[in-house]
């Protein structure tokens, strides 16, 4: 759940409201004035009068700091922590900031003891010039001088409206860090995110034909709001897009444009806008800012999240490419709703597989909710991008560059690649040629005595379910041995593959028998025969 912060002028209540409010909804507290007097080992008045003021606003920076690895707080913050732009930027960034409003009137009523702020002296005068930066840095302004803190607090509650509330993570890279943000709805306050970052206000938003009827005016009218200058480049939609020649096009608009360094790109649309644009952001000046706002289920859950950018070649896919970590991933999931059901399950291939190779719980979820799912139910939805997003933000962590662990999301994606390569990326969606490659690595498994038959079968139970492919008759089984050849995978001249050792657990396989191999392979087409 998100944090709630407050914000206000001395005497406005921060921490006695956020005390009650905390209490009412569960949530964690902490005061950042607190927070600092712990720090410091000395009451606030005291670090005013022995450092001054610069030393105080100093540790209030690194305090707030620390806040980003708060989740499911109520925050109180000191009178002039929106003094910093960068305090505004870590409050946008981990929750919903809330304005107390009080009138001066009511400030001098409420302060009995004026030794216990070191500013009062002057709060005539820091109140005006604090009063804009509060209204302009809050997303909700509740006026506080005439209501009990009970009162408040119920005016607080009945504001949030809870489907805004989102799941923030964050994958520790260090400069390399992303963040990530699912919520289940609210993609016009998409400007208000990307305030927080050290950018410059113009970028080009690089979509699709058929996302941007649904959402361009959307996302540039709030960017705009928040005083952004972006351009905008739609691409034809489908993966034989994603080429050289189109990411060419793409460096024409930029430097066009006069894009530069302080420049950023958006993504707005699914895995192929995310690749291609990620792919440009990267390359373009040697690297500049990249975002991504997901619109199917297959991004939301998978494709945006890890910094793996690329392009296509005749010869494979992602050949061309690159590692450019988004600054933030952004999933809302009511967008999911405009898919036609084929997008739907064409990303649920990918949440089959984080269950199979690393989260029991999550295959045994999809098996019991699946039709809610493919009744696009909100909360299933939120929980399966929710939750694939955290197993995938995990494994990136430790292993950004798939030098090692990260290999294992790889499962299923040996066969699959090499079928969306023969099909020229047209027959098959990648979900669906994921489907099968996936029935291909557990049956391997089988075969190699690793998996029990029961799990293999319950994997091509849920696929079927779920409606995607569960052979590959289309194809030519030596023509697409040919292709696995050209995995990015195979090593040394051999080909290694992520099997799965029971459902919820995996391994990365090199050692593997080529007639076995072939052997599994035909039993996909025509069911063996």
């Amino acid at each position: 759940m998100a944090n709630i912060v407050l914000i206000g002028f001395m005497g406005s209540g921060k921490s006695t409201i956020g005390k009650i409010l905390s209490l009412k909804l569960k949530m964690d507290f902490a005061d950042t004035d607190e927070m600092i007097e712990k720090e410091i080992g000395l009451p606030i008045p005291e670090i005013f009068e022995k450092y001054g003021e610069p030393y105080f606003r100093e540790i209030e920076g690194k305090v707030v700091r620390r806040l980003l690895d708060f989740d499911n707080y109520v925050i109180s913050t000191g009178g002039g922590t929106i003094l910093s732009s960068e305090n505004i930027k870590i409050l946008r960034r981990i929750g919903f900031i809330f304005y107390l409003h009080i009138t001066l009137q009511e400030i001098k009523k409420r302060i009995k003891d004026p030794t216990t702020r070191p500013l009062f002296y002057k709060y005539e005068k820091i109140f005006k010039q604090r009063l804009p930066i509060y209204k302009n840095s809050s997303d909700y302004t509740i006026s506080v001088s005439k209501l009990s803190p009970s009162k408040v607090v119920e005016k607080i509650v009945s504001s949030l409206d809870k489907d805004y509330l989102f799941e923030r993570m964050h994958i520790n890279l260090g400069e390399n860090g992303s963040d990530i943000y699912v919520m289940k709805r609210g993609l016009e306050k998409i400007g208000r995110y990307l305030k927080q970052y050290d950018i410059g206000n113009r970028g080009m938003i690089v979509t699709n034909t058929k996302v941007a009827k649904l959402y361009f005016d959307v996302v540039k009218g709030s960017l705009v709001s928040y005083g952004f200058i972006p351009i905008v480049t739609r691409l034809p939609d489908g993966e034989r897009y994603k080429t050289i020649e189109y990411a060419l096009k793409l460096y024409d608009i930029c430097l066009k444009n006069k894009l530069d360094r302080k420049s950023f790109i958006i993504s707005l649309g699914g895995g192929v806008v995310g690749d291609i644009a990620g792919f440009v952001s990267a390359t373009y000046r040697r690297g500049i800012a990249f975002f991504q706002v997901s619109t199917t289920l297959l991004a939301q859950v998978d494709a945006s999240i890890g910094g793996k950018t690329a392009v296509n070649h005749s010869k494979g896919k992602n050949m061309i490419g690159a590692f450019h970590q988004p600054r933030f991933v952004f999933s809302c999931v009511e967008v999911l709703k405009t898919l036609p059901p084929k997008e739907i399950k064409n990303g649920l291939a990918e949440v089959v597989k984080y269950g199979i190779i690393r989260d029991k719980n999550l295959f045994e979820y999809l098996e019991g909710n699946i039709q809610k799912i493919l009744d696009y139910d909100t909360d299933s939805l939120f929980e399966i991008v929710r939750k694939s997003a955290e197993i995938k933000a995990q494994i990136v962590e430790v292993d950004e560059k798939e030098e090692g662990i990260r290999t294992i999301l790889n499962y299923g994606h040996t066969l699959g690649h090499a079928l969306e390569s023969v099909g020229e990326y047209r027959r098959l969606t990648h979900g669906e040629a994921l489907a099968i490659g996936i029935i291909y690595a557990a049956r391997v498994s089988e075969e190699m005595g690793i998996m029990d038959s029961s799990s293999v079968k319950r994997i091509e139970n849920l696929l079927r379910r779920i409606g995607l492919l569960t052979d590959m008759n289309l194809f030519d089984p030596a023509e697409v041995w040919r292709a696995m050849q050209l995995d990015k995978k195979v090593i040394w001249g051999k080909l290694r593959m992520v099997l799965s050792t029971g459902i919820g657990s995996c391994e990365i396989v090199d050692k593997l028998n080529e007639n076995l191999l072939k052997k599994v392979l035909k039993s996909l087409h025509s069911n063996g025969n």
